[in-house]
């Protein structure tokens, strides 16, 4: 082996020149990642600043969109038309005997000494429809979690029991989630919600909202505790615009021949984005054709008496339409436009695709509008209390399944 006795030429110019294009290649891909980097930070931390949780981003035909989860309740001006009192609940059993509805609490898990206490003759009256049980509020806190899911699913099938039939959905089975930010004077009731709430097809729900208001002193504390458990778990989301952003990309996908968002009008604001030192970050109230644009995180007004109130099957059809139809409040109107002007596909992947909550037996209980990501455009119930939202599919599935589990099927317009 042979050892050098001098330093190493140095290498020939063509080398030279090779190592410096390298060099360069290397620093401006260096350059748009550290960019890149840079502009995700800055809106992360002005998010986490704003949410005080930390955000999400997720890539993918739509761009890099950040997110963070809020939660939006009902206006109080709305809440309070509810009674708020801390009464016992009442249970309708409709054309049921006693014996039989003795059977049905044995049935479903109750012991024979917290039936007869469920049955006792100053708890049981006869309305015009049927037998009813006020119930015994120390009973319904010792059932245990799958016993109140058993009996509260029988009792479901009367819409007479309206916090059984329409559950408050609690996300990601964590009640504390609830009693944030203003709320947190509430948060010593974590326990008690967490007491008596159950389990159902994958998620969890309360019903007993009566028995909780008997451990709460105050009318204003009951209102601002039944407040909370209107709220919906919604998104905030931002299109993050890079140095490097391909703009005729995203304006492919969010721009459409179909009125509401247009080409024209996208394109300059990315692009507007795009030159600023660091890039920038677009709302996706931009993306929205104006009737979601205009109606995101808000509630309607009450309705007339010869209104009904928009609903989610009026809202997913009317989508991108600039003039609302108000025929698409009538379902029979509704499942004939789906069939004229739909065609299924396996899972969505443009922006507008419409989802569908099916029942196992075929029964549609929901539509929304897919946006991006897992991220839909939702207006949940017919309720004018109820905001429209972005919600994640998760928690529009939980907030669906509390009867019957549904699963989303997608449909997409025959002129996208």
């Amino acid at each position: 082996m042979s050892v050098p006795t001098s330093d190493p030429q140095p290498p020939p110019r063509k080398n030279r020149r090779l190592l410096k294009l390298t060099l360069g290649i290397i620093y401006s891909i260096s350059l748009v990642a550290t960019t890149t980097w840079i502009t995700r930070r800055i809106e992360e931390n002005r998010m986490s600043q704003i949410s005080g949780s930390a955000p999400k981003t997720q890539s993918g035909p739509w761009g890099d969109l950040l997110t963070y989860d809020i939660r939006i309740e009902q206006p109080k001006e709305y809440a309070a038309f509810e009674e708020i009192t801390p009464r016992n609940p009442l249970w309708h059993f409709q054309t049921r005997s006693l014996s039989e509805i003795r059977t049905l609490l044995l049935q479903s898990g109750l012991t024979e000494s917290q039936a007869t206490v469920a049955l006792a003759p100053e708890k049981v009256s006869m309305e015009e429809n049927g037998l009813v049980l006020q119930g015994d509020g120390p009973l319904i806190l010792s059932l245990a979690p799958e016993v109140r899911e058993r009996l509260y699913l029988t009792l479901s099938e009367n819409p007479a029991n309206r916090l059984h039939a329409a559950p408050f959905f609690i996300p990601d089975g964590d009640p504390s989630q609830l009693f944030i930010g203003d709320k947190r004077h509430l948060l010593e009731l974590t326990a008690l919600v967490r007491r008596l709430m159950y389990p159902r097809n994958g998620f969890f729900y309360f019903s007993d909202i009566e028995v909780a208001y008997q451990q709460i002193p105050t009318e204003e504390a009951r209102l601002d505790f039944y407040q909370s458990f209107t709220g919906q778990k919604a998104v905030i989301a931002r299109l993050l615009i890079r140095s490097n952003s391909d703009i005729d990309k995203l304006v492919g996908y969010w721009a459409h021949p179909v009125p509401g968002v247009r080409a024209k009008d996208l394109k300059p604001l990315l692009e507007a984005e795009q030159r600023l030192p660091h890039g920038g970050a677009l709302s996706l109230l931009n993306f929205l054709p104006p009737l979601a644009r205009e109606r995101l995180f808000t509630t309607a007004l009450p309705p007339s008496s010869d209104q009904k109130p928009p609903d989610c099957h009026w809202t997913a059809l009317n989508f991108f339409n600039l003039k609302p139809d108000d025929r698409l409040s009538d379902v029979n109107v509704a499942s004939q436009v789906v069939v004229e002007n739909y065609y299924q596909v396996a899972k969505p992947s443009i922006y507008g695709d419409l989802v569908l909550l099916m029942t196992t037996k075929g029964h549609v209980t929901h539509s929304a509008v897919y946006v991006a990501d897992d991220l839909v455009f939702t207006k949940n119930g017919i309720n004018y209390a109820i905001p429209w939202t972005l919600m994640r599919m998760k928690d529009l599935l939980g907030t669906y399944s509390s009867v019957q589990a549904v699963q989303p099927v997608f449909y997409r317009r025959k002129d996208l």
